[in-house]
């Protein structure tokens, strides 16, 4: 597929189905529905679908008629000429820019301020991009996460949140391996530089610095930096899995905490839903507060409807767990979802958290 278009803030896209992908083409856009659903995608729309062979037509009719979120049309929409550059505008407004290479369909740029919001939209859009490059769910959201913790890094502590300079990331596909590179003028640091994780230390610290850089080196063996000319390059690839993972995942993206409810005895469960970032950890450390003062210390959270969890969200995560045991109370995990177990068990985590099973989750 060919990313042809994307409207902000609606995030309603459009992709060409190329007729090379042959028969993967239905699992792609299967792959392109989920990451959608993550991103709170508005609508996906398909064109260049005729020149597909009937049996990949038959699979998309039906994909077609189960959600409505998908939609054909028979061409693409008008975009700005490539000119002297070479490159076509995917999506452009006051606080983003998005391109493609003419000379090759499978690069493309992001240009953002450098603002948190801006952050999480550039992140969103890199994830996007890698599905649509042929990057099944779990890679990239690999490729999501990284982007994430990258940029957020680069805004606060190279640019200090300054609206007006811009960050370029980059993702290109090359063989089965996804490059992706971001490029900033803020101050010099190597995010690749770095010790092993040592969670009784951090833990101890109080300081919750480093954790999604940690991750980051830990996910990636390519993983470097230079500085030259005044500008800071990070780079990382990603090899491509086929072992595609069935799950279809309808997520919220708004980050929410439900009432605690009776599990069972004397177990309260409460739901959350929706990304676990810095805004969502925000959220947690008030629920945090409130269990405490309420002395409900015997807690299941919910995390069904959470698609996505940040550094940020993981050192909440560890500090919530670590409060409610020094009070004498537990909390115990359940609904984890590989994309975010993921994460967990790159900083070997699955065993300090109690994490229910499918079986233990049922009141």
């Amino acid at each position: 597929m060919i990313l042809e278009w994307l409207e902000i803030p609606g995030m309603d896209i459009t992709v060409r189905c190329d007729p090379r992908c042959g028969p993967s083409l239905p699992g792609q856009v299967i792959s392109l529905l989920e990451a959608s659903a993550d991103c709170g995608v508005g609508s996906i729309t398909l064109h260049g679908c005729g020149r597909v062979d009937p049996p990949v037509a038959r699979s998309l009719d039906a994909l077609l008629l189960t959600n409505p979120v998908l939609r054909t049309a028979p061409a693409a929409p008008r975009q700005a000429p490539a000119g002297e550059f070479e490159y076509v505008v995917i999506s452009q407004g006051a606080r983003l820019l998005l391109l493609r290479d003419e000379r090759d369909e499978r690069r493309y740029s992001i240009f953002i301020p450098a603002t948190h919001e801006m952050v999480t939209v550039a992140a969103r859009i890199a994830y996007l991009t890698a599905v649509v490059l042929g990057f099944p769910g779990p890679k990239a959201f690999d490729v999501r996460f990284s982007v994430h913790e990258l940029l957020s890094n680069i805004v606060e502590h190279g640019l200090a949140n300054q609206g007006k300079t811009w960050i370029q990331t980059t993702l290109e596909r090359a063989g089965d391996s996804l490059c992706v590179s971001i490029v900033d003028k803020g101050i010099g640091f190597d995010p690749t530089e770095g010790g092993e994780f040592d969670l009784d230390q951090y833990l101890d610290s109080g300081m919750h610095k480093g954790l999604g850089l940690m991750l980051l080196r830990r996910m990636h063996s390519s993983f470097r930096y230079e500085r030259k000319n005044g500008y800071n390059r990070v780079y990382f690839n990603r090899a491509m899995s086929e072992d595609i993972e069935p799950e279809q995942e309808k997520k919220m993206m708004t980050f929410e905490i439900g009432e605690p409810v009776e599990f069972r005895d004397g177990v309260k469960r409460i739901e959350l839903s929706g990304d676990l970032d810095s805004k969502g950890a925000l959220a947690m450390e008030t629920l945090l507060a409130s269990l405490i003062e309420k002395r409900l210390l015997s807690i299941v959270l919910d995390f069904e409807h959470v698609p996505f969890i940040s550094s940020a969200g993981v050192g909440m995560l560890l500090g919530m767990v670590s409060t409610i045991r020094d009070e004498g109370g537990e909390v115990w995990f359940a609904g984890i979802s590989n994309k975010v177990m993921s994460v967990l068990k790159l900083l070997n985590l699955q065993d300090f958290f109690k994490i229910l099973d499918a079986e233990e989750a049922k009141a």
